[in-house]
């Protein structure tokens, strides 16, 4: 017998992950690859009269240049977002590689730590003002993978210039397949639980309001880099999307900064209806991350109404495993502190968990968020009590 939502009463349906398809075919095809080139590399310098020790060398410079190459690919394809952001118009915010994060706000130039789930890296920026209903959005949502292919096609061509099977030559070519694999991931406007490059701009095309939702989202987040709370911030950029609109993930994100503005005003039961109604939305379009942070706040909703036993039933599988993707983003702490102090009542558990949020919250880069955060969870204490 299929689960139906608490929530909702659907039966949830599975919805496929394209990227997850696509990704493994090109996984396994670098895998391969990269297998058959360390090794005619290693026979080539052991016919050349390497040592054993040295061939070993070679593979252990190959096995950390895969590393290092992925890493740079990283760095390459936000650096586009930047560089070709700034062309059209963009100023920047912020940039982060993995969980290190460089910051634009009041005091200038900041390096914090930030970890998003599912994602290598980031480059917002502040939008330049819209005309007409339009603004520039191609380049920057694709400059990532254009200078990855650049970068794909100027490793290629010096692959000439080195001799085949040297270690020079192999790095060529494996910066090379990166370079591509990185512009096609990212490239391919193909679904998945977070909007890649490619869709975003394939989508923002299609919906004059997914362009505006755009826009608010990068200045809601250029606000918060200036240390504004959402509730403090114009109440014009939280308009509450209709219905037909949220199976676009821009819109969609709109949709969810409102009901984050709802529960930072503490305007529980408004919020916990505006939840009720996106997640009673078709399942199959509500873009996964979203419904999986909407499933988050309800959770904390259910706790401090005292009805643990419904959060229970939303914390899944599921949404555990999601919980531990997202670790490091202060609404996952806070429902995760809340759950373990009323429904599982586990006060030593519940210390562990708040004890992780302060060392969290030390290197966070929004201190307003943590603000807010503290207080909700003070609002679980006080029902606890």
């Amino acid at each position: 017998m299929s689960e139906k939502t608490p929530v909702t009463g659907q039966t949830p349906k599975k919805k496929i992950n394209w990227m997850q398809w696509v990704a493994i075919p090109i996984y396994l095809l670098v895998g391969g690859l990269f297998g058959v080139l360390m090794i005619q590399t290693m026979d080539s310098a052991s016919l050349n009269g390497a040592s054993n020790l040295q061939v070993m060398l070679i593979w252990l410079v190959l096995m950390v240049s895969i590393f290092v190459l992925f890493f740079l690919e990283i760095v390459l394809h936000e650096a586009g977002h930047l560089i070709f952001g700034l062309l059209t118009g963009y100023r920047f915010v912020s940039f982060r590689v993995g969980s290190l994060i460089l910051i634009k706000n009041e005091q200038g130039l900041r390096v914090r730590k930030l970890r998003i789930g599912g994602t290598a890296g980031q480059c917002l920026m502040d939008p330049p003002p819209m005309v007409d209903g339009k603004m520039p959005y191609v380049l920057y949502n694709l400059g990532g993978c254009i200078v990855n292919l650049i970068t794909a096609a100027l490793c290629f061509g010096l692959s000439f210039a080195a001799e085949e099977g040297t270690l020079v030559h192999t790095l060529l070519i494996m910066a090379t397949v990166i370079g591509l694999a990185f512009a096609l991931m990212n490239g391919l406007p193909l679904p998945g639980e977070i909007a890649n490059d490619g869709r975003n701009a394939l989508d923002l095309g299609k919906n004059p309001e997914a362009l505006w939702a755009f826009r608010t989202q990068m200045v809601l987040n250029r606000l918060s880099s200036e240390g504004l709370r959402l509730k403090d911030m114009p109440e014009e950029h939280f308009r509450w999307p209709e219905k037909e609109n949220r199976s676009n993930a821009m819109i969609a994100g709109i949709a969810v900064l409102c009901t984050n503005r709802l529960l930072d005003e503490h305007r529980f039961e408004e919020c916990a209806a505006r939840i009720d109604e996106m997640l009673a939305d078709d399942l199959s379009k509500l873009p996964g991350m979203y419904r999986k942070l909407l499933v988050n706040d309800r959770i904390y909703l259910y706790l401090l109404g005292g009805e643990t036993e419904t959060a229970r039933q939303l914390m899944d599988k599921e949404q555990l495993q999601f919980i531990k993707v997202m670790k490091g983003q202060p609404p996952i702490h806070r429902t995760e502190y809340a759950y373990a102090l009323l429904a599982e009542q586990d006060g030593e558990k519940a210390e562990k968990l708040l004890a992780a949020f302060g060392k969290m919250a030390k290197a966070y880069p929004h201190e307003q968020e943590i603000a807010s955060e503290r207080e909700l969870i003070a609002l679980a204490q006080e029902r606890a009590r």
